[in-house]
């Protein structure tokens, strides 16, 4: 029988005792690298399983960092804003940043005096919307600071048509890579690029070399099971026994009671 693993004691000999540690320091210690500013032409990859609190992190913990170094317009893109949750980002509203849902509203805003802005959008709007030209122009040329964060990093960033397939293990007859040859011009003057992904592709991975000049640098090591078992949202709760718990027969039984009881409350 293969050994029982004691999460207890494991928390205890391990530096990084809880799943969100492996996406929190591995992020502060990259930015707070001497080398960090000299860190162009790449985007930083940061990997987390789902559930492990990835999105969560970057609204309450990189983004509050980012902004006590002077970032001044933080920028987070999703494949679709359906699954962007607003209320994650409510609290910067208080350290000064105003909301824009669209690249032609972050426009207007700082073309207006506005100093501070946090843009919650789409990669549509972002890489391939009517506006985005002109905010790609507008943070090549104002001198701001700027951050980004690309959501689900392993959708629309293949280098290029030539690596899709191996990327993404389908056949497209049109790919133009739009939101990546934006963030390649982007990445040469910021070295706050990042994406966000629990299953990075060939490319993010060092597997394929991509085609063009920014590269991809995975920051982190995926979490442990160990340490993911209770972000399993199917798992609900979770419990935590001690080991020669097996050899109690009561224990089990209560266990089992306890789990069918649970079932038919749902």
């Amino acid at each position: 029988m293969k050994k029982v693993t004691n999460i207890v004691e494991y928390k205890k000999n391990t530096t990084m005792s809880t799943a969100r540690d492996y996406l929190i320091k591995p992020f502060m210690k990259e930015i707070t690298s001497p080398n960090f500013h000299n860190t162009l032409n790449e985007m930083k990859i940061i990997v987390g399983k789902t559930g492990q609190g990835k999105t969560f992190t970057m609204a309450k913990d990189y983004i509050k960092e980012l902004i006590t170094r002077g970032v001044d317009i933080i920028i987070v893109s999703f494949p679709m804003t359906e699954i962007l949750d607003h209320k994650d980002f409510a609290h910067l509203s208080k350290l000064g940043y105003v909301p824009a849902e669209n690249t032609e509203k972050a426009l207007h805003l700082l073309r207006n005096g506005y100093e501070k802005i946090l843009l919650l959008t789409c990669h549509q709007d972002f890489a391939v919307g009517r506006h985005s030209p002109k905010f790609k122009e507008f943070l090549q040329t104002s001198g701001k600071e700027f951050a980004i964060f690309i959501d689900e990093a392993h959708t629309w960033l293949v280098s290029h048509l030539l690596n899709y397939r191996k990327c993404r293990g389908s056949h497209t007859p049109i790919y133009e890579a739009k939101l990546f040859n934006l963030l390649q011009e982007l990445s040469t003057i910021s070295p706050y690029i990042f994406g966000l992904t629990a299953t990075p592709h060939y490319e993010q991975i060092g597997k394929i070399e991509p085609i063009g000049t920014m590269k991809f640098r995975l920051i982190n090591k995926s979490a442990p099971k160990e340490l993911l078992i209770d972000k399993t949202a199917w798992f609900r709760g979770v419990k935590y026994y001690d080991p020669d718990f097996v050899n109690n027969k009561f224990e089990i039984h209560s266990l089992l009671e306890e789990t069918i009881v649970n079932i038919f409350d749902t």
